[in-house]
């Protein structure tokens, strides 16, 4: 039986995926089948096997494998990596040498206790590369294991008008309570490529390959149609280009087959990958020109964030009882020195931030400056911060965002979340207070005090919650705040109502007779989107047709007006590519004229 297996929580261009054969159908079998397929093999020799599998369930959620479970050989079997996510790119942890005598006789002397200090310092010194790790290294280069850059066509700016014009179009034409959905799922239309192939490059075929795409720059500027657009991840855009008779598309082809051939006669032993077909074209779209002045904002509202919230108090800045700090107390630390940030700055981010988390107001001739909500400090009074509510139609909806299960940062591992709050309630979990919306989910007026990537609407009867005598408070960017029962908590008896955001389904009260299987169906929250299911980023959801009609719209014709090398990074933070060659295609005599 032939499986196919793909890994959840890596971040990069595209998904890793891995075909083995497996001659036996038990969980055991098949992990150590993606183990060794998916190369999760230790420099040391130990085969690190996952933790968990997952399966693809109807609805195109992922569902944990069970030991009773059907496997066929059409279903995708999605791994979870045993170790954090993003270390198999950032340390290069790649099988790199196979069970043989001297593996399993230093396996088993591991074993002995007065070896075990000495297994325990080559472990960790193998996993950050090891004392051989330059032969290893050279050994990989003979044979790498992804591909190290991509040749691609620079696509003008017109397929980018296009491709915004479709989305802008897209979102007007949405219901109201996708329309944001959609804003925030759609991608930005950036720098484009189209990519010709992707190759396994040493740093001495760098120059060949330079000189290669010199002699193709005597062409002309290509012309061709490009159809539809598909989203994953966050930086990539898919499109296919239109077979449609036309000179362009012919010479794209032929543009396609003269650098392949170009690239196997110069190099015949780089290995290739021809990305250009009738069906798919990889469209790859860079960080926009706005996006490092969002990455400083950023910067200066998780501080802000940090210290008005938590860190006031450490920091030696005085706090009232209202949560407020004078401004000039606040810049005057060094983070905003080695920033260069100052009071301007502080002001334009409490002005424009989106979910309005600060609040700045003068006082006898003094700047001060607060957190809304969200503190941890016990010195802070709910009285002088908060507005009280005392009536049941001052809050007719009251909703806390939660979710089935998420990443634990700490215990490096998928924790159960919604479960915990079937049997405990709600909890602050480490904050003064547990959070709740005043507005419907999908709402345009809801700001703060939800995440958008909330699986879990928990709706709070409200009018039962104040006659059990507990409080409830109303911050000024409109966040429903309460501190539970004496215990701290907001106990099950004072949920209306549970369901699931994304289906509607109904999770509390539970149902009588109800399959506890069906309710963890799709529990699992991959970190890493899917290309392959119609989720799209940030967890939420876009319907099937919105989705066709991305897949089938026509961008018109565009131009690539340069050809360009570049190296793949896989990096979120700094980009997935940089470019390392380009080159510009000449004009054609007619054009000159």
């Amino acid at each position: 039986m032939t499986m196919r297996f793909g890994v959840v929580g890596l971040g990069g261009p595209e998904p890793p995926m891995a075909v083995a054969a497996s001659s036996s159908k038990t969980l055991k079998a098949l992990k150590e089948s993606a183990a060794r397929a998916l190369h999760f093999v230790h420099p040391s020799g130990n085969v690190w096997k996952p933790r968990h599998l997952f399966t693809e369930t109807p609805s195109g959620n992922l569902r944990e494998l069970q030991e009773n479970s059907q496997i066929t050989e059409e279903k995708v079997l999605w791994v979870e990596p045993p170790w954090k996510a993003g270390s198999v790119l950032q340390q290069g942890l790649t099988s790199r040498s196979r069970w043989t005598w001297g593996a399993r006789l230093y396996q088993s002397l591991s074993r002995l206790p007065c070896c075990l200090p000495l297994y325990r310092w080559r472990s960790s010194a193998a996993a950050k590369g090891g004392r051989g790790a330059p032969r290893r290294e050279q050994k990989v280069q003979k044979d790498p294991k992804r591909p190290t850059h991509f040749v691609s066509l620079r696509v003008g700016e017109d397929v980018q008008r296009a491709a915004l014009k479709v989305q802008q179009e897209l979102v007007g034409q949405a219901d109201e309570h996708l329309r944001k959905d959609l804003e925030r799922c759609l991608i930005p239309c950036g720098q484009f490529h189209l990519t010709l192939a992707t190759l396994k490059l040493r740093e001495e075929d760098l120059q060949v390959i330079r000189e290669q795409l010199n002699q193709v720059s005597d062409l002309a500027g290509f012309h061709f149609k490009l159809k539809g657009l598909e989203s994953f991840g966050q930086r990539v855009l898919f499109a296919r280009a239109c077979d449609d008779g036309s000179n362009g598309y012919a010479a794209l082809c032929a543009l396609h087959t003269r650098l392949a051939d170009a690239f196997e006669t110069c190099l015949p032993g780089v290995k290739k990958e021809a990305a250009l077909s009738s069906e798919t074209i990889e469209t790859i779209s860079t960080q926009e020109p706005e996006a490092a002045e969002a990455d400083v904002s950023e910067k200066l509202s998780r501080f802000l964030t940090r210290v008005l919230r938590h860190d006031a108090k450490r920091l030696g800045l005085q706090m009232r009882s209202d949560g407020s700090v004078a401004l000039k107390d606040l810049v005057a630390l060094s983070f905003f020195r080695n920033n260069g940030f100052g009071e301007a700055d502080v002001e334009r981010e409490v002005k424009h931030n989106d979910k309005q988390r600060f609040s700045l107001w003068l006082e006898k001739g003094i700047k001060r400056i607060r957190a809304n909500q969200g503190h941890k400090m016990k010195e802070v009074v709910d009285s002088e911060l908060l507005t009280p509510i005392s009536s049941s139609q001052e809050l007719p909806v009251c909703i806390h965002g939660t979710y089935m299960k998420r990443w634990h940062h700490k215990k490096k591992s998928y924790v159960d979340v919604w479960p915990a709050i079937k049997r405990e309630g709600l909890k602050p979990m480490g904050r003064n207070h547990i959070h709740f919306v005043p507005h419907e989910v999908g709402s345009r007026t809801v700001i703060s005090g939800m995440r958008q990537d909330c699986t879990v609407a928990i709706y709070l009867d409200v009018p039962k919650a104040l006659a059990m005598g507990i409080k409830l408070f109303r911050s000024s960017n409109d966040v429903v705040l309460s501190r539970g029962n004496e215990c701290g908590h907001i106990p099950t008896e004072l949920f209306a109502k549970a369901v699931e955001i994304k289906t509607g389904r109904l999770l509390w009260p539970p149902e009588a007779g109800a399959d506890i299987a069906t309710e963890e169906e799709d529990c699992f929250q991959p970190h890493m989107t899917l290309a392959k299911t119609s989720r799209a980023h940030d967890g939420a959801r876009i319907p099937e047709s919105c989705w066709q009609a991305l897949r089938t719209v026509e961008l018109g014709v565009v131009t690539a007006d340069s050809l360009e090398l570049c190296r793949m990074k896989g990096d979120p933070q700094t980009g997935y590519y940089e470019v390392d060659y380009k080159v510009s295609f000449k004009r054609s005599q007619r054009e000159r004229k």
